[in-house]
């Protein structure tokens, strides 16, 4: 069946110099082998194992590939989101859930960049302030649920770690847009 000669492969139908017995031609029986079910799971294992035996080279070299081939990887990324939308949006729900302080940090801080806000704060900054007040709203002494402005932003108030306070819902709704000297009489 098979001369020893050049002959086309039966998957890709290319004229090549067959691989073994298999009908053929080396790329395609590298792609078989791989993808085969019963070699693909130890493949997978010794990948794994190579990464975390040598994981910073790994993470350096991913960098430099990702830095030398930006435009690529942009688009990779994109066409990726774009074929795995829900399960993109539900990784995302997920870290969103897990990592909900961080969440809020960066809220914060993408509405003091739309604002031109002086000022922002970094999560850690910002769950020292709730340790400080004991994870309590700091008007009523109840469960907090947000960050509070205590000069609001709308009167030129900052986004500095100093300017902010764990409060509950009821009670910054309540506060809105005014000095906590105005809310506080009210």
């Amino acid at each position: 069946m098979w001369s020893k000669n050049h002959s086309a492969c039966i998957k890709c139908g290319m004229t090549k110099k067959p691989h073994m017995a298999r009908g053929l031609c080396k790329h395609c029986y590298s792609w078989w082998w791989k993808n085969h079910p019963r070699n693909r799971a130890p493949l997978l294992k010794r990948r794994k194992e190579l990464y975390w035996a040598n994981r910073e080279e790994e993470l350096e070299k991913r960098a430099a590939y990702r830095a030398a081939n930006r435009d690529k990887c942009r688009a990779w990324a994109e066409k990726y989101r774009k074929n795995n939308r829900e399960k993109v949006r539900a990784s995302g729900k997920a870290w969103r859930i897990a990592n909900h302080e961080k969440e809020l940090a960066i809220q914060r801080n993408r509405y003091a960049r739309k604002k031109e806000l002086k000022g922002c704060a970094t999560s850690d900054q910002i769950e020292a302030r709730i340790e400080y007040y004991g994870g309590l709203c700091y008007a009523c002494g109840g469960p907090y649920e947000v960050i509070d402005h205590v000069i609001p932003v709308s009167r030129n108030g900052t986004g500095w770690p100093a300017n902010l306070r764990p409060m509950c819902r009821s009670c910054n709704s309540s506060k809105n847009n005014k000095l906590l000297s105005e809310w506080e009489e009210r």
